[in-house]
């Protein structure tokens, strides 16, 4: 290659170079001005101030703590299998006798077994996920709903067909808390505010789950619910 020709490449390089930097910087600017949180504890009432400071405290510590292993979360599963076999058969016994006694109907019967094993199940995986200190997304997720409801915030599980985090109420808004994120890329953000005060629309548009919304739901109860109309209905 002729020297007229390495210098037309190099400065082809560098200026896809420049541009590219541009539009990293230009991205990196929209989404640290997207992503500020919208609400500040000083504007929030005494109770759900309490609330989202016992929140964020127990974000930051499990955090801290947990440590992200697919084998382990497995473990975890299979461990609890002779347990939730047992909780499965004694909830499908308790609800056909309400069916047999005509107090609820055999369809409802069977729909309240699913809700009640799976929200009992949710729980139990929280529980030993929080015991091991490892885990993955979506026992992060079920210990983070057990750790909300210990002090009264309104938090559940949010999942898509790869991801879960969580999604909660703060001054009368959802947001999201991405455990998962905060653990395995403490980078993403700059602010480490952005994982646990994320305005439910930012997630939506730049978070694990991004791209996502159709396939978005919300457990509740052990209900699966679309994220659409979990939104019209809380």
């Amino acid at each position: 290659m002729s020297v007229a020709k390495n210098i037309l490449v190099t400065v082809g390089v560098l200026v896809s170079m420049s541009v590219a930097s541009a539009a990293y910087e230009k991205a990196k600017h929209e989404i640290g001005k997207r992503a500020h949180p919208t609400f500040q504890m000083a504007t929030l009432n005494k109770s759900d101030r309490e609330k989202l400071e016992k929140f964020e405290d127990i974000f930051n510590s499990l955090a801290k703590d947990l440590k992200y292993d697919e084998k382990a979360q497995l473990k975890i599963e299979k461990d609890l299998d002779p347990s939730m076999e047992l909780l499965r058969k004694n909830c499908i016994a308790k609800n056909m006798e309400l069916a047999d006694a005509k107090i609820i109907s055999y369809s409802k019967a069977i729909d309240k077994t699913l809700e009640e094993y799976w929200d009992a199940y949710s729980k139990m995986i929280g529980a030993e996920v929080e015991k091991r200190g490892k885990g993955i997304c979506r026992g992060f997720a079920d210990l983070l709903v057990n750790k909300g409801y210990e002090i009264g915030l309104e938090i559940f599980r949010l999942e898509s067909d790869k991801h879960a985090a969580n999604i909660y109420k703060a001054n009368g808004k959802w947001y999201v808390a991405d455990l998962t994120t905060q653990i395995t890329a403490p980078w993403f953000f700059k602010d480490k505010e952005y994982f646990y005060r994320m305005p439910l629309e930012y997630y939506l548009a730049y978070g694990q789950m991004a791209g996502k919304k159709k396939v978005m739901s919300v457990v509740v109860e052990g209900k699966r619910i679309p994220l659409d109309k979990f939104l019209e209905t809380h």
